[in-house]
């Protein structure tokens, strides 16, 4: 049976918070792009999205094609390079619209202190969701969750103040103080924790898809006799150019 403690509960509340940060996206990414036009925006950018989307994605976006697509259906990546590619201002959207200005220290990297953009904070939900997907311990002592919580509850805040929910201007937050304050049971506690797991776990697979697929790359371009240390090497660095494109 799980035993939670008081750090196993710290790191389902930020487990919790990750989720809550998915949905953000997905309405960070209905401010410029409706569920009604994603198909018709990602067919206007084809040519410069489809290089940096792996196969799954492909098939989701493009090869195999639902009727109508929910943003429900993409996970907090897909979200993120959509994002990144298409709601930036340097790419112009069909209906006119235009996009968000990058961070100020630039995609792919972690924003400036004191860059506060709609952009930075996106690119600080990846980052929190890349911390909280590779600790070490599914517990989280009480002085880091301070941090972490007050660190990502600003953005939260920063973030729902742009869209301007006139409905709800609140909703995010709202959840965010109940998540905070809620008691959680064991089973509780072991849900969370066994989503963010899930969810690592595709990670990982889609990861270790990428490294074959670049281990194949070299093999085709007669890279295989390096020795086994070195090729590792050159995988890694070509898996780490292709993860940056994004």
């Amino acid at each position: 049976m799980f035993q939670s403690t008081k750090y196993t509960t710290n790191f389902a509340r930020l487990c919790r918070l990750v989720s809550i940060c998915v949905e953000l996206l997905r309405d960070v990414l209905r401010r410029y792009i409706s569920e009604v036009s994603l198909y018709s925006e990602l067919d206007a950018a084809k040519a410069k999205l489809t290089p940096k989307l792996y196969s799954q994605q492909k098939d989701l976006l493009y090869r195999k094609r639902k009727p109508g697509l929910s943003y429900d259906d993409l996970d907090i990546t897909l979200l993120y390079t959509l994002i990144r590619n298409l709601c930036d201002d340097t790419h112009k959207l069909t209906h006119g619209q235009k996009g968000m200005p990058p961070p100020q220290n630039g995609w792919g990297k972690l924003p400036f202190q004191q860059d506060r953009s709609l952009a930075a904070n996106v690119e600080r939900i990846r980052y929190f969701r890349n911390e909280t997907y590779h600790r070490e311990k599914d517990s989280v002592i009480d002085n880091d969750f301070i941090v972490t919580w007050n660190k990502m509850r600003r953005v939260v805040e920063e973030i729902e103040k742009t869209l301007n929910n006139q409905i709800n201007p609140t909703k995010y937050v709202d959840i965010l103080k109940e998540i905070k304050d809620i008691s959680m049971d064991p089973e509780e506690t072991q849900k969370y924790i066994e989503e963010i797991e899930r969810m690592k776990r595709e990670q990982e697979c889609l990861e270790e898809k990428i490294y074959k697929g670049v281990r194949e790359e070299l093999y085709k371009c007669q890279v295989f006799h390096l020795e086994d240390s070195k090729m590792k090497k050159q995988v890694g660095w070509m898996l780490m150019v292709l993860c940056h494109r994004t």
